[in-house]
């Protein structure tokens, strides 16, 4: 029982619970970013979630959609270019589980 507790938790925590929200986007698109962005800088609780402040750790990628092996080569192209890019990957459960080793496939590349 305790893994599945623990795997509940880190569903809940990916997929939260969108009455949590004032803004809560199912399928969000490119197009949506900016919205997301004004409303977060309004005060709106926004998921996904947006980040804004300066890191200066590095750059910030945002990739929104779909992944697949081609957008995994470009996520390992851009950690080559710049190893301490923080990329954020907003996509769906379906498009995660389709990627050769699911969640994994991302969090190799540090998304």
């Amino acid at each position: 029982q305790p893994e599945a507790a623990a795997a509940a938790d880190e569903d809940e925590w990916k997929f939260p619970d969108r009455k949590e929200f004032d803004m809560y986007l199912d399928k969000p698109k490119r197009t949506d970013l900016i919205k997301l962005f004004n409303a977060h800088n309004r005060g709106l609780a926004v998921w996904p979630w947006i980040w804004t402040q300066p890191n200066e750790n590095g750059p910030h990628h945002v990739i929104i959609g779909s992944v697949s092996i081609d957008v995994l080569e470009r996520i390992k192209r851009i950690k080559e270019t710049i190893p301490n890019v923080n990329l954020l990957v907003i996509t769906d459960r379906d498009s995660v589980q389709s990627l050769p080793e699911g969640e994994e496939s991302l969090y190799r590349y540090e998304c």
